[in-house]
C-alpha cells in the first residue's frame, strides 16, 4: 500500500458503542457496484452487485450497506478505528472510482455528559438548539444524543448526513445549530455537539441538556 492509496478524501466520526454511518457520497441507485474496503487490513468489508449484498462484514452482521451506497457499522468499536476505501462503477465491466474516508472512533465518558448550558423546547413546535459556533469556518459539526449513545447528523464541509438527518427527524443549519423538526417528550436528553477547525484536527465539544415543555 503506497502513501497515496492511504491517503484520505474525507475524515468521519463514529461514536463507540452506537450504530455509525459513513457515508458514500453518490448516487448508489445508479451504480452497478458498489464496495467497501478496509485499507489498514487490506480486507474486503462488502459490496453491492445489482442490489444484492455480499461479503464476509455483510454475512457477519458486522456491517450493511444502505441503497445510496453508505456503509453501516452495526455497533462501533475502537477497532473500527481506520481507513476505508468505496469503489464505485456503473456497470459490472466499466472503470471504477475510489475515494478513501479516515475514521475515528469517539467515546463517551461521564464528563462528557456534564451540561454546559440548559435549553427549552415546546412539543409540538419546529425547534432550534444553538451551537455557539460560527460553522461556516468548521469543516466538521457533529450532534449526538448522548443518552441514547448516538449519532444524530452532522456537517462535514457543507454535505449534511446521518440516520437523523435522512429521516428528516433533525436538520442542521450552515451556522452548526440542531434543527428537530418536529419537538415530542422523547426530544427531552442530553446533546453534544462536537466541532473541529479541520477534518483531522482536534475536537471541541459542548453539552446541552435539552428540555420539553408543554403537553
Amino acid at each position: 500500500t503506497s502513501q497515496e492509496d492511504t491517503e484520505c478524501a474525507q475524515t468521519h466520526y463514529v461514536e463507540i458503542g452506537t450504530r455509525g454511518l459513513i457515508p458514500c457520497s453518490c448516487n448508489g441507485s445508479s451504480l452497478a457496484l458498489i464496495a467497501w474496503v478496509n485499507v489498514n487490513e487490506g480486507k474486503t468489508l462488502l459490496l453491492r452487485h445489482d442490489d444484492v449484498k455480499r461479503g464476509d462484514g455483510y454475512e457477519s452482521g458486522e456491517y450493511d450497506i444502505y441503497p445510496d451506497g453508505s456503509l453501516v457499522i452495526n455497533n462501533v468499536t475502537a477497532s473500527h478505528e481506520s481507513v476505508y476505501r468505496v469503489s464505485t462503477a456503473i456497470s459490472i465491466f466499466g472503470s471504477r472510482i475510489s475515494k478513501n474516508i479516515c475514521v475515528h472512533t469517539t467515546a463517551t465518558s461521564l464528563e462528557d455528559t456534564e451540561c454546559a448550558q440548559t435549553h427549552y423546547v415546546d412539543i409540538g413546535t419546529r425547534a432550534l438548539i444553538p451551537c455557539s459556533c460560527n460553522g461556516s469556518y468548521l469543516p466538521l459539526i457533529a450532534w449526538v444524543n448522548v443518552n441514547e449513545g448516538k449519532t444524530l447528523l452532522l456537517l462535514d464541509r457543507g454535505e449534511k448526513s446521518g440516520d437523523g438527518y435522512e429521516s428528516t427527524e433533525y436538520d442542521i443549519y450552515p451556522n452548526g445549530s440542531l434543527l428537530i423538526n418536529n419537538v415530542t417528550a422523547s426530544h427531552e436528553s442530553v446533546y453534544r455537539v462536537s466541532t473541529a477547525t479541520s477534518t483531522s484536527g482536534s475536537r471541541i465539544s459542548n453539552v446541552i441538556c435539552v428540555h420539553t415543555t408543554g403537553m
